[in-house]
């Protein structure tokens, strides 16, 4: 940081700074003024044209609008403004939590829905992924595996008969698992 001229920086800065305007920069100026000058006149126009449309003209118009779209520019944007706008990832962020909270049940079972379809199918990707969220989260994997012996502990001392059938469920799980591995190895030992 040291070999840095910042007065040389300076004057960079204020090259660009009073530097003349592209004739683009001008042009979006012009009409950015115009719209906010003429905001309410606009957005009345607008609601009166949508307000006549029929509903096939709104389907067409915003298939018209979809197709035109260039979506991994859009995302490609998006993104670069979440990692570099710090505010904007924080509304972001308090925005998807609101919704979150705001769901009905029938929206969670939704999502949860959705969620086991794709993990059903995309099983490597989502275990990659969470495997590699537990390595950069060991803090929370901790406090998770100390909450679950705690709720196991619990379950033993209220509920012996559940924690028992827990336990049955989680043996016939691994169980399923290592017939599965050996019948797929001999599978393969077969064919060669």
């Amino acid at each position: 940081m040291d070999d840095i001229e910042w007065e040389q920086v300076a004057e960079w800065a204020d090259e660009l700074r009073n530097a003349p305007r592209s004739e683009e920069a001008e042009r979006k100026i012009y009409y950015r003024r115009y719209y906010v000058a003429n905001r309410d006149r606009i957005l009345a126009r607008q609601r009166e044209r949508r307000a006549a449309m029929s509903d096939e003209e709104k389907h067409e118009r915003y298939d018209r609008w979809k197709l035109g779209r260039n979506r991994e520019a859009e995302n490609e944007k998006r993104n670069f403004r979440y990692h570099s706008d710090p505010e904007y990832r924080d509304r972001v962020l308090a925005g998807q939590r609101e919704r979150w909270a705001n769901r009905t049940e029938d929206q969670r079972e939704r999502r949860r829905e959705v969620r086991r379809d794709y993990e059903r199918r995309n099983r490597k990707r989502t275990n990659a992924a969470k495997r590699e969220w537990r390595r950069r989260n060991p803090d929370a994997m901790k406090r998770y595996a100390a909450s679950k012996r705690e709720r196991m502990r619990r379950m033993r001392e209220e509920d012996p008969e559940a924690y028992r059938a827990y336990l049955d469920r989680r043996n016939a799980r691994a169980r399923e698992r290592r017939n599965a591995k050996k019948a797929a190895q001999t599978a393969g030992k077969e064919s060669t």
